[in-house]
């Protein structure tokens, strides 16, 4: 896909990374997966506004395993 070095914590660099993507040509972007945080998903949101963002499976489960008793 793509790399780029800079503050990744930060909505304006990730909206510029993915801004970047379909010149490389990435275009047609349906779906984009990352951790549940608000500045990648809003990041996605603005440079691909016909995608949509998926929470990935490691962040999902991550969340989940402090609820599910380790005995049933």
């Amino acid at each position: 896909m793509g790399t780029a070095a800079g503050d990744s914590g930060t909505e304006v660099f990730r909206s510029e990374f993915l801004r970047s993507l379909p010149a490389r040509p990435l275009v047609g972007v349906r779906l984009a997966t990352a951790g549940h945080h608000s500045k990648p998903t809003a990041a996605t949101r603005c440079a691909t506004p016909a995608s949509t963002s998926q929470r990935c499976r490691v962040h999902f489960l991550r969340t989940c395993f402090p609820h599910i008793p380790e005995r049933l």
